[in-house]
Formats: structure tokens, sequence, C-alpha cells
């Protein structure tokens, strides 16, 4: 099968808007931090991030066309499973991760129960989009994108006889902040994905990626900012800031009309689950080579996954922001580095032989 080609610049949409399903859901204020402090998380975060993707980077500069995995696998087939399994592993949980997010906005916004039914529709488009393949994601992420900045600059202007620069008052780093940080790395796993995404793209990885951070850096201090602005301490009371906001502004169509928000994002809810999906039937391809109906089969286990946790009464918040940011870290940076020297010793060898 051929493999589909994208450009950086729909790389950099696609992975953009699995940072905004996150943002537009889940807006990092842990209590007793402020926006400067918020701010400062995530540059620090996004500093993080930019040491840790420098294997990943010198991987699609010399490895072109190549998945992680597959180049780990031509120099060890157990090293390969491993890594192929640790990296489902994440992207399951992922996808899990982003249905009990969109439900539970449905249920406490829109539609009370029904859950198990709404998760196995949300999974059934999904699937069929996962299907449809990266291309298609990746244009219809750039539509989204340009949706939800049209959005978010009519919210600011009208919002505007609300905004309060007061609120950006500054009382130190705390001792939340390194946990802020952490937070903050938690909810940038999407830019695991390039190291799937790399053998898609055509050229500019190198490009494509650290224009991701910036944009994310300085996507999340624009929506942070305009949240805080408006609502200022209450920001901090409401688990959907972002649609709160809307409610403060001047214009009828954000504070009378939610459909906008859940179309927007519901969009960018199926873009990012469906990649997810898609990675994880490539994942279990490299573990099971005859396998079929990857794809389906992974959904299935994310539905069963998102149902066994949302109606557990365990509250695994807590810990899971620290599995998760840590876990995203090692396969931004470990694993890509294993195949990048697995790469350069393969390359050896031929020249050797």
């Amino acid at each position: 099968m051929k493999t589909e080609k994208i450009s950086k610049w729909q790389l950099l949409g696609l992975l953009l808007l699995c940072r905004i399903f996150t943002l537009m859901t889940h807006v990092p204020f842990i209590k007793g931090e402020t926006l400067p402090t918020q701010l400062l998380a995530s540059v620090v975060s996004t500093a993080i991030q930019a040491v840790l993707i420098i294997p990943l980077v010198l991987f699609g500069r010399d490895c072109e066309g190549s998945a992680v995995t597959s180049k780990i696998s031509e120099k060890s087939k157990p090293a390969g499973a491993i890594a192929s399994l640790l990296y489902l592993i994440f992207f399951i949980a992922s996808a899990a991760d982003g249905v009990m997010r969109f439900i539970r906005f449905l249920n406490e916004r829109f539609i009370r129960g029904g859950s198990i039914f709404m998760a196995a529709l949300l999974i059934a488009v999904c699937v069929y989009c996962a299907y449809c393949g990266v291309e298609g994601l990746a244009r219809s992420s750039i539509i989204a994108i340009i949706l939800f900045f049209v959005m978010l600059i009519l919210m600011a202007w009208t919002s505007r006889k609300n905004f309060d620069p007061i609120n950006f008052y500054f009382n130190g780093t705390g001792s939340g902040f390194w946990q802020t940080v952490i937070d903050d790395l938690a909810r940038n796993g999407e830019i695991t994905a390039a190291a799937f995404l790399i053998k898609n793209t055509n050229k500019g990885i190198k490009c494509g990626l650290y224009s991701l951070l910036a944009a994310k850096l300085v996507l999340t201090a624009a929506v942070n900012a305009l949240i805080f602005g408006v609502l200022g301490d209450f920001a901090l009371m409401t688990d959907y800031p972002f649609m709160e906001t809307g409610s403060y502004t001047d214009a009828a169509l954000f504070r009378q009309n939610d459909s906008l928000y859940l179309i927007l994002w519901t969009i960018s809810a199926v873009i990012s689950i469906s990649l997810f999906i898609r990675i994880c039937a490539g994942l279990m391809a490299e573990l099971v080579p005859n396998m079929r109906l990857c794809g389906s089969i992974s959904g299935a286990i994310i539905f069963l996954i998102s149902i066994i946790f949302m109606y557990s009464e365990i509250n695994f918040a807590p810990l899971s922001r620290y599995i998760y940011g840590f876990a995203a870290a090692f396969l931004i940076f470990a694993i890509p580095l294993v195949a990048l020297i697995s790469a350069k010793g393969r390359k050896k060898d031929e020249k050797n032989t």
C-alpha cells in the first residue's frame, strides 16, 4: 500500500488540532497558580519538549519515510516489538482519555446519560475516519483550525469590555509550579504521534515540529490570557473555562448558542481520536502482521477501556498526570534515540559488508 504524504504544515495543523482539542476542555489552572506562573510553566515545558524532540528531528532527517519502530525492528525484532507495544499502550490510553473527556463534556453540558451509546457512536465514526487515511485527517484539521481561530478572535473582540488586566497578578512560583510543568507536558503528548507521521511527511520535519512547539505555546498563552483576563479567579472554579468565557461576550452567538462550541469541539475530538486509532492500527499490524481489521479492533479496545474507566469510582487523575507526562517524555526522546542509533548502526554495517 502506498504511504500517504502530507506537508510539514499539514503535520503542524494535525497535531496542533490535537492540542486545541485538549485546550477547549482542559485549561491547566492548578489551584493557587496565577496566569504569569502558568505562562512561565508553559515556557519551561516547551523548552523541555524542544530538547526532547532532538532525536526525533534527527531521525526524521536521516530516515525519511520510516517510523521509529520499523527502524528498531530492522536491527532487532524483539526490541522493535517492545517499542511498538509501548507506543500502542500510550496511544490507546490517549484515545480512551479523549473519549472520556468528550462524553463527560456531553453529559455535563448537553445530554444526561447514554454514555455507552454516545461512546460507541463516537468510536464508530472515528474508526471510519481512521480508515479514510492520514491525508484526509490532515486536510480536515486545517479547516477546523481556521474555524477555531475565527471563533477565538471573535470571542476576544466581543468580550473586550469584560477583560481586566488586574487579573494578571503574580504571586510567585509556588509549590505547584513544577506540578504545573508536568501537567503541561502530560497535556502535550500529541507530539509523540510525530514518531509515526514522519513516514507520511514529505520534507521539513524539523521545521514542522519546532513550528508546532511555537504555535502551541502562543496558542496556549492566548487562550489562557483570554480566559483569565475575562474570568479572573472564577476560571479556577469551572470545568470548562473556555466555554464559560463565551457567556461574558457581547455577542449573542456565543452567549446563547452552545451548539457552536459543541460542533467545533466534536470535529476536533473526532480528528484527534481518529489519528490515534490510525496509529494504533499501524502498530497492531507491526506486532501481528497477518491481523485484519486492526482499526476496528483498536476502536473496540479503546471503547472497552473508556467504559471501564468512566464507570470506575477510583480517581486516577492525580497519578495519571505523572504517568502520562513521563511516558510522553520517554516515547518522544528515548525510543527515537534508540531508533536513530539503530539506523546509523545499520548504515555502518552495510558499508562494512
